[in-house]
């Protein structure tokens, strides 16, 4: 059997590791928390910090690993990256490429050079910031984080001001992006790229309605005009020919308002809470395997080019404002079917947004209105009850 490492062991992982294993793949798993899922069901687990090159990279000496797969977050992707440009493992940018797009500071300055649409923004020195051209109100995000982990909203100069003072005590970077804020909705791109084309993609409305700057509720099918989606996709194939992508998946979170829009981020890794199963849900497009293939030399299937006819399918990450003991969930809204997955046990501690999650629920819902009626309210109808309260 083929050997892989997959770095990433959470639960977001999982459905990656049953798809090495479908195709019979023998899978070690890489992740410091013995409690994660992946654990219980890999050949083998090695409980190291991922994010740590020379562990990884002596892990790999030590093991004759055909694949190195990278799960859903940046810290797997630029790990993973950064070993294949040295063994040459498959499905991985080179270095300067992968650096660029998951790095916020360069990928702006990628985004300016390359007159993609994108906010207004300035790469800011935390030791003598100048501020001189900054509009308000702006955006400031550190650029080692994701998730929306970090990301502050200013008003004022001295709001920023002393923002940065509190992001030079916790980041390790000496800079970071302070962008202006658009005004509009959010939504995601999801590419699969081959030969620099895109071959098929899926667009998704997205909202934040816990934490403001972390995705918990989501649907497909977009209401997203054709022609809103063309002009994204041409920035997207304008980024895969000036950083000349590799085949696979280069996911594209944005703001749009009317015909315009505003690339906020982009990544080559799949992205997390299950995305996945919501677009494989609403269209039976298998996306974990479309997204694995690249990293274990099989051909990106090209025969599951989806219609235009989508299951109307929500995604909703049960989160809380504070920390809280959940003993269950409610749901008060109409529905189809429904599938939850569980991340904690009753009476389990959940930590507050963005840092915790309770569970992953996935709506079909009756009609696509209904659903996007729903969609950006999921929250105020599946209630955390907690002890205590």
């Amino acid at each position: 059997m083929k050997k892989a490492l997959l770095l990433g062991s959470s639960f977001s992982a999982l459905p990656i590791l049953k798809c090495l294993q479908k195709a019979e793949i023998e899978v070690t798993v890489c992740g410091n928390i013995e409690q994660d899922p992946c654990h219980n069901f890999a050949h083998a687990s090695i409980f190291e910090d991922y994010s740590d090159y020379s562990k990884v990279l002596r892990i790999i000496e030590d093991g004759d690993f055909d694949y190195l797969v990278p799960s859903s977050n940046d810290t797997a992707y630029l790990t993973g990256a950064r070993i294949a440009s040295e063994l040459g493992f498959p499905g991985y940018d080179n270095w300067e490429s992968a650096s660029i797009i998951h790095n916020k500071k360069e990928f702006r300055r990628f985004c300016n050079k390359q007159q993609l649409n994108a906010p207004e923004n300035h790469v800011i020195s935390l030791l003598s910031p100048d501020l001189s051209n900054i509009k308000y109100p702006a955006l400031i995000k550190p650029t080692d984080s994701f998730s929306g982990k970090g990301v502050q909203k200013v008003h004022s100069s001295e709001e920023l001001f002393n923002s940065l003072k509190f992001l030079n005590a916790v980041t390790k970077d000496n800079e970071c992006v302070v962008e202006d804020f658009v005004e509009g909705s959010l939504h995601s791109h999801s590419a699969f790229v081959r030969n620099g084309e895109i071959i098929v993609d899926f667009f998704v409305d997205e909202f934040c309605t816990i934490y403001e700057y972390q995705v918990n509720c989501s649907n497909h099918p977009s209401v997203l005009s054709n022609e809103l989606r063309s002009k994204v996709r041409m920035d997207v194939l304008k980024m895969i020919g000036a950083l000349n992508l590799v085949d696979g998946l280069i996911h594209t979170q944005f703001i749009a308002r009317d015909n315009d829009f505003w690339i906020l981020e982009s990544m080559r890794r799949a992205p997390g809470d299950l995305f996945s199963r919501m677009i494989e849900l609403s269209t039976g497009f298998d996306y974990i395997f479309a997204y694995t293939s690249s990293f274990i030399n099989l051909p990106l299937n090209t025969d599951c080019v989806c219609s235009d006819r989508h299951r109307p399918i929500s995604r909703h990450t049960v989160s809380a404002k504070n920390g809280c003991f959940p003993e269950a969930i409610s749901v008060d809204l109409p529905f189809k079917r429904s599938e939850i997955v569980n991340l904690k046990t009753s009476g389990q501690k959940m930590l507050e947004a963005p840092f915790d999650k309770h569970s992953i629920i996935f709506f079909e819902h009756e009609n696509f209105q209904e659903c996007r009626n729903y969609s950006s309210t999921l929250s105020d109808n599946v209630k955390i009850i907690s002890y205590g309260l």
